[in-house]
């Protein structure tokens, strides 16, 4: 690992630091009386309904045949939905009584905080394993608790109700508080002291969006509740090591190979944590927010973003529907001094909901509640509603991420992002060569996304996945061949103009394709996207290509001219030197509530089937 960012800090670590108070308490009832109704009445609503839910159906039940659902038979959601809600459920509560202050919802609050802390594991079955991509265990393990991502946000939730409402809890009894410290020591802290969970960082293993966001949560864990500066000093170390190795991952570029939905658990959480850092240091690795890579990151949201639009650019498991940026870009944006992102984040502030701005949904909405997350939005919406008035014109420009392959053009009316790199992206999708076009700040041609996670989609069978699979993406079969997974399976040749890109994709399929050389040439004009693709197979005798590409509104062709209308959208006009070339239309039924949310009923895959071509151009206007 060549990058010391943060470690070279660890020598210079304070000998006393300070605890993390990052938000006025319930006690204090002249900050919380001036909070916006906005928030207060969306929040108050909500724990009446709350409330009804728990006095019909009761907590959700984390029964462990549920668990155990996972391990029979893959199924995430039945276990995930309960956990998640059990969550939300004590997040509205906490929040309402900070807001009302009158003891209305204290009970309740206290039997959420004990049935969490008498649960078997924090984490969630589909990462019940202490190795890195080995077997879930069929059960949790409660003598040896694991800390992944929903552990620690479990320890984000308790360790916040601890803070806010302490006092309040108190005056029932002390051993409410005490019981969330005792389960914050075993299951969080001493693990991540004693432990070496994969997502800490091991040379150059490869991290994830896992690293930062799960650092974010020790610090929380341990510098609100009171423990002792040597034991503050080692969760610092090892969380500089951390987030090194998480940096390591990124180029100068900043681009996030996970995807924009992605960004919010890697970008913003790596922000948070070195928020926290410098509130308890007095500000010791504050420099880090002016080296340009660090900038480039934060700046990658606004870059994905259709302009005038609520999409996003979905290469890898990502959803075009990425969530509305908030609170947490624009106070990563202030640290960075980049007022475009400021600007962007205010912008997309004000078109938000108050759900929107409380809860930062996503496609991937249950994962979403997280209770620092709306703290910072609650706390942070003045400041935001002032940057509105010194408004800056937020970034629309082409960029090339040559760390990931990831090329932006924006012309007029279209806006389209085209994919270079391999195929072994964290969240990866066999999509090299692949490209995304939309007309008006509207999907034309798509990315479909992911599906609701199973047991399969982090397994070996992952690209039996539909998904997954670079034939349902704007790519061809080769001689009915797929790419398949691997950095090997790469983009070669790859070159860049203004509005253009063009690269060599032959080596992202296998040799069994039977192709030499296949390029792609993708450019972007105010009249609309090109594709020009020049084919050499190996033998003239077993040259088939079948060009897929994937619309959101049902296609129709017109055979004699070539030409496929998309809905309302544009209209794509199709050429080829093929001996004979075939256009057919595949409608696929969109079952799955992730895809849902984005979606309709069904979407198209649109398949042209050219024989002994050498040639084929793809016009979309």
């Amino acid at each position: 690992m060549n990058e010391t960012t943060f470690t070279s800090f660890s020598d210079r670590i304070p000998a006393s630091l300070k605890d993390f108070t990052p938000f006025a308490k319930a006690s204090d009832r002249n900050t919380w009386n001036s909070i916006s109704d906005e928030f207060r009445n969306f929040i108050l609503k909500q724990a009446e309904n709350a409330l009804q839910i728990l006095r019909s159906k009761g907590w959700p039940q984390l029964n462990i045949s549920l668990w155990h659902d996972f391990y029979k038979n893959g199924n995430r959601v039945n276990f995930e939905n309960h956990h998640f809600n059990r969550r939300t459920l004590l997040i509205i509560l906490v929040l309402a009584e900070c807001f009302e202050h009158k003891g209305r919802f204290l009970e309740d609050i206290t039997d959420g905080i004990f049935l969490i802390c008498e649960e078997s594991g924090w984490h969630l079955p589909a990462h019940n394993s202490y190795t890195r991509d080995t077997p879930q265990l069929p059960y949790p393990d409660s003598s040896r608790p694991i800390f992944e991502l929903f552990a620690g946000e479990t320890a984000n939730l308790l360790s916040l109700t601890w803070y806010l409402l302490k006092e309040e809890l108190d005056a029932d009894s002390p051993m409410i508080c005490e019981r969330i410290q005792y389960e914050l020591e075993r299951r969080i802290i001493t693990p991540y002291l004693t432990e070496h969970f994969w997502w800490m960082g091991n040379d150059d293993e490869p991290m994830c969006n896992w690293t930062p966001w799960c650092t974010q949560n020790a610090l929380l864990a341990a510098f609100i509740l009171p423990h002792s500066d040597e034991l503050r000093k080692k969760i610092l170390q090892k969380a500089f090591y951390s987030l090194d190795c998480f940096l390591k991952d990124y180029g100068e570029d900043g681009c996030c190979s996970e995807g924009a939905e992605y960004y919010r658990h890697a970008g913003l959480t790596f922000y948070n944590a070195c928020d926290i850092i410098n509130r308890v240091t007095d500000k010791l690795t504050e420099s880090v927010y002016s080296i340009p890579k660090i900038k480039n990151i934060a700046e990658y949201i606004l870059n994905m973003n259709i302009p005038h639009s609520e999409y996003f650019f979905n290469f890898a498991d990502c959803s075009p529907r990425a969530g509305k940026s908030g609170a947490r870009e624009f106070l990563f944006g202030k640290a960075v001094h980049s007022d475009a992102l400021c600007s962007f984040a205010a912008d997309q502030w004000k078109a938000s909901s108050t759900e929107e701005k409380l809860f930062n949904l996503t496609a991937d909405k249950l994962s979403q509640s997280n209770m620092y997350y709306t703290l910072q939005s609650i706390f942070a919406d003045k400041e935001i509603l002032e940057g509105l008035q010194k408004k800056t014109e937020p970034l629309s420009r082409n960029i090339w991420y040559k760390s990931i392959g990831v090329f932006i053009v924006h012309k007029g009316i279209f806006s389209a992002a085209a994919k270079a790199g391999n195929n072994a992206d964290s969240h990866n999708h066999n999509d090299t060569g692949s490209f995304i076009l939309y007309k008006n700040g509207e999907p034309f041609i798509i990315d479909v996304g992911v599906e609701n996670y199973t047991q399969k989609t982090f397994s070996p069978q992952r690209y039996e996945i539909w998904t997954m699979q670079s034939s349902y993406h704007n790519l061809p079969e080769l001689n009915g061949i797929m790419q398949q997974d691997g950095k090997e399976f790469r983009a070669e040749e790859v070159k860049t103009e203004e509005n253009s890109i063009s690269m060599n994709i032959a080596k992202a399929y296998p040799s069994s394709a039977g192709v030499k050389s296949y390029s792609r040439r993708i450019s972007v004009s105010e009249e609309g996207l090109d594709i020009d693709d020049s084919i050499v197979f190996n033998d003239k005798d077993r040259a088939l290509t079948v060009m897929n590409l994937m619309v959101k509104e049902k296609p129709l062709v017109n055979s004699s001219s070539m030409t496929i209308t998309v809905g309302t959208t544009g209209s794509i006009r199709v050429k080829t030197d093929a001996s004979e070339t075939d256009i057919s239309v595949e409608p696929i039924e969109i079952a799955d509530s992730r895809l849902r949310r984005t979606w309709p009923e069904t979407i198209y895959r649109i398949k042209i089937k050219a024989e002994n071509a050498s040639e084929i151009k793809l016009t979309a206007k």
